[in-house]
């Protein structure tokens, strides 16, 4: 069984697994994977998360303005860094604001008019 729609992505040039996640309210990159892929990054205000799957608080830190690319379109967009599994959350904020279109019974996303494969896949599973 689908637990994630997962759509391959940049951000800032570097690939990233993002999974599209319409139950997050702001889109979240793990911190793991900054740390891996960007180390000289300066992280920005520091906020609180709720950590919905443990219902405790997480900290985060705002990273303003981050190029993010995918379907062939390149947006700016605001992330938080936390301590997540997945490589990346795409929440409601992205999606919203830029008028993405999820098709589950495809499993593929539409963004800015080009349709962009998805996989779907078990949280914390690898990507074929």
């Amino acid at each position: 069984m689908v637990s994630n729609l997962v759509i391959p992505a940049l951000l800032e040039e570097r690939r990233i697994d993002a999974v599209v996640d319409t139950a997050a309210k702001v889109t979240v990159v793990s911190l793991d994977w900054v740390r891996e892929n960007r180390p000289s990054v300066r992280m920005g205000e520091k906020i609180s998360l709720l950590n919905a799957a443990k219902g405790s608080l997480m900290e985060g830190w705002r990273l303003a303005d981050q190029k993010f690319s995918c379907g062939g379109t390149e947006f700016l967009t605001d992330v938080i860094v936390a301590p997540i599994v997945e490589d990346m959350l795409l929440g409601l904020d992205f999606l919203k604001r830029n008028r993405i279109v999820i098709d589950m019974g495809d499993l593929t996303v539409l963004v800015n008019g080009t349709l962009v494969p998805a996989l779907g896949k078990k949280t914390g599973d690898p990507l074929p």
